[in-house]
């Protein structure tokens, strides 16, 4: 008799995936009520590990909220966390209803595991009430985060290694792109700071030349780094911070290759998630670099 047939397994997208773990969030914080003002979180049938801080505050807010008003909203909370739990143990969270008022409402959340106390929260709910008003539309994105440090980080690199690099005189971190025309008629060097950007022309009225091989690296370049480093404000020296949904893996950027930590040349180089090239994903390759995907 032939074996049954599994079912192979299919590879979910980062998408699937995104919504698994949120619907597994959501899951821990629908707390089983058990009486009055007492709630309890069954453990689980995984492996056992550890409870820290977040999960069980997440957990005891989730309780006292259900037993507030529902138009009023978390607005401050304060919480002791004494030790951690297990997640194979039933949590329980103990309710005190300290206060009602006209537009606050404060709670008191003990949560134990065998009889020993986890945490102790307190939480202010909030009623709802007239707020500041914007008195112009708040800017919309144009392009999402990660797109646009990728964009940044290739712009970087005309700083640090390309036609711009006249720019690392400033002594911070900076990008931007170099332009040339033909027959070198107009250059141009656009790039910016954490906290100012700044464009450069060069060019002639009448249209003419500017001169044989006049380029944006060679006299925008030079004009924008003068002017910034008499006209940028005093600010701390930043770096671009990449946002969520984007990954790093080093690699030769001659090649785009794969590359090992200290490999000669070597740069880390960010993506978009769902964007990393296969041969990044490979498990062989991922042996060799995971410490440098984030």
């Amino acid at each position: 008799m032939s074996e049954p047939k599994q079912e192979e397994e299919v590879d979910q997208g980062p998408r699937d995936r995104d919504r698994g773990l949120v619907a597994r969030v959501v899951a821990l914080l629908d707390l089983e009520a058990d009486g009055e003002g007492s709630f309890r979180a069954p453990g689980l049938s995984t492996e056992p590990r550890p409870i820290f801080g977040g999960h069980i505050v997440a957990q005891a807010l989730a309780a006292a909220t259900r037993t507030v008003d529902v138009t009023r909203r978390a607005h401050s909370l304060h919480a002791y966390y004494l030790r951690f739990g297990m997640t194979d143990r039933t949590t329980t969270f103990t309710v005190s209803r300290d206060s009602d008022g006209s537009k606050v409402s404060f709670r008191r959340v003990v949560a134990m595991q065998d009889d020993k106390m986890l945490l102790s929260l307190g939480a202010a709910f909030q009623a709802p009430e007239a707020g500041m008003e914007h008195q112009i539309e708040a800017p919309r994105r144009r392009i999402p985060a990660d797109t646009a440090y990728v964009m940044v980080d290739l712009m970087k690199n005309v700083v640090e290694k390309g036609t711009g690099q006249k720019a690392k005189e400033l002594g911070r971190p900076a990008a931007g792109k170099t332009g040339t025309s033909n027959d070198f008629k107009d250059n141009w060097f656009m790039a910016y700071t954490r906290d100012l950007v700044c464009g450069v022309w060069v060019g002639r009225d009448d249209f003419k030349s500017i001169g044989n091989d006049a380029t944006g690296g060679t006299t925008a370049a030079p004009i924008w780094t003068e002017f910034m480093k008499a006209g940028h404000p005093n600010t701390p020296v930043r770096d671009f911070d990449p946002p969520s949904g984007v990954y790093f893996a080093r690699a030769t950027p001659e090649r785009g290759t794969p590359a090992k930590p200290g490999t000669p040349g070597s740069m880390l180089i960010p993506f978009k998630r769902g964007t990393m090239p296969s041969q990044f994903a490979h498990a062989e390759a991922r042996s060799q670099f995971s410490d440098q995907i984030f």
